[in-house]
């Protein structure tokens, strides 16, 4: 079986939705030796799987997710490669596709954030459903994507199958023996801190996070920072600049693959103020790290987190504050939320993730 899978997401950087995609091609080629895996898309990471799996191609397409020029870039590929099935592993996909295809929605926030993202709403609202309702199977992260899927495009439940991410290796609670060190100096981040993370965009509601963490720190102790890891974006430098004591702030665009495991254990207590995710990768990231987890507990969330963290609905304010207050200070609060933390993360593999999706592939084709 030859499988073209859609890994333009996969930049210079692994995060997001590229993360997701670089590991589950790299647990299919190691579950699948006799398949072929042809990524579609050009970057270090593609390159580095093709390099370590004989069975895994990379074919070069420049045109990114969501632009004219992947109309006819996307079916030029496949007519070349002539595979079994395509992976689009994003609600992007060209209006000819000449092989059968299964598709990977990760969350529809341009359609139910559209005034956000108004340059998709088209597209999301009027293209994608017929797309979706012509794929042999969609893929969904969680049963809250699921659910959203068949109601805003009207699947029916049997045509979206859920196949939830996994965790690297990597993230788990050991401690390196520099870990803090290195973050201070690559980072200016400093033990005891609280941390949030997540891109800018409005509906990962970082702003609101953080207003919410500089009416906490008077509550702690005066060593206690918060670190916010995130690009840039108007509102959060907005929010960064009302902030009442700059001092006790510390705003990181970017951290080292290597590092970000660090960051997570290194953290007093993972904050997660989202209004609305398909999965929530980043809170199972921080659970695997042992990691004391607050989560809003929004969309797929409340799913992902489970018993491993406190979930909050982050509109109410009091309630919020009392349960980071909680978790930062209260001991008998703290131990057992790392214990749960820890269970909670065993339940995401990326193996067991690579074997849905071969089934899948199997089913359809």
């Amino acid at each position: 079986m030859k499988i073209a899978i859609d890994a333009r997401m996969l930049g210079r950087h692994l995060h997001g939705h590229g993360r997701v995609i670089w590991a589950t091609v790299e647990q299919l080629a190691r579950k699948a030796p006799h398949d072929h895996f042809v990524m579609l898309g050009d970057s270090p990471w593609a390159r580095q799987l093709a390099q370590q799996n004989a069975n895994v191609g990379v074919r070069k397409i420049a045109a990114r997710p969501f632009t004219l020029r992947e109309q006819w870039q996307i079916p030029a590929s496949l007519w070349n490669e002539r595979p079994d099935l395509y992976h689009a592993t994003t609600a992007a996909i060209p209006l000819l596709r000449p092989v059968p295809y299964v598709m990977t929605i990760p969350d529809l926030i341009p359609l139910i954030f559209s005034g956000h993202l108004p340059r998709y709403r088209f597209y999301f609202g009027r293209w994608l459903p017929w797309a979706a309702r012509r794929a042999r199977r969609v893929l969904a992260p969680s049963e809250a994507a699921r659910a959203d899927l068949c109601r805003y495009l009207r699947l029916p439940s049997s045509h979206v199958t859920v196949i939830p991410h996994g965790l690297q290796p990597n993230f788990q609670p050991a401690t390196e023996p520099d870990e803090a060190t290195r973050l201070a100096v690559r980072y200016g981040v400093r033990p005891p801190f609280l941390l949030m993370a997540g891109n800018p965009r409005p509906h990962k509601n970082l702003p609101h996070g953080l207003a919410l963490l500089d009416r906490l720190l008077p509550a702690l102790a005066d060593d206690v920072q918060v670190v916010v890891l995130s690009a840039e974006g108007p509102l959060l430098s907005a929010a960064v600049a009302r902030f009442s004591q700059p001092a006790r702030l510390r705003s990181v665009t970017y951290v080292e693959e290597e590092d970000l495991p660090a960051l997570y254990r290194q953290a007093h207590v993972f904050f997660y103020p989202s209004l609305y995710e398909g999965f929530g990768l980043q809170v199972a990231e921080a659970m695997a790290c042992g990691t004391v987890v607050v989560s809003s507990s929004a969309s797929s969330l409340a799913e992902v987190v489970g018993d491993g963290g406190l979930l909050v609905d982050v509109s109410d304010e009091r309630e919020t504050l009392r349960t980071l207050r909680a978790a930062c200070l209260e001991e008998q609060t703290r131990v057992p939320l790392r214990e749960a933390a820890l269970r909670r993360a065993a339940h995401f593999s990326w193996a067991e993730c690579a074997d849905r999706t071969l089934s899948v592939y199997r089913e359809v084709c």
